[in-house]
């Protein structure tokens, strides 16, 4: 794991591969996000729009110990 305060993952490549095409969406995000009147294009543009000042800490996946 990470030095408390680094991300797990760079923003920047993660970005790159959105940008690319290469991520899907889970189900439960698509679900969530079409909760709250998002579609795959928004979710898209809100991951694009992230900067490294908008994350806080980076945390272990309940699913996936390690990840």
């Amino acid at each position: 794991m990470p030095a408390r305060g680094h991300p797990t993952y760079d923003l920047g490549e993660i970005q790159a591969k959105v940008r690319a095409g290469l991520y899907w969406i889970t189900l439960a995000a698509r679900r969530g996000g079409a909760n709250v009147g998002l579609t795959e294009d928004d979710i898209v543009a809100c991951i694009l729009s992230l900067s490294a000042a908008d994350f806080y800490k980076t945390m272990e996946a309940d699913a996936a110990p390690g990840l």
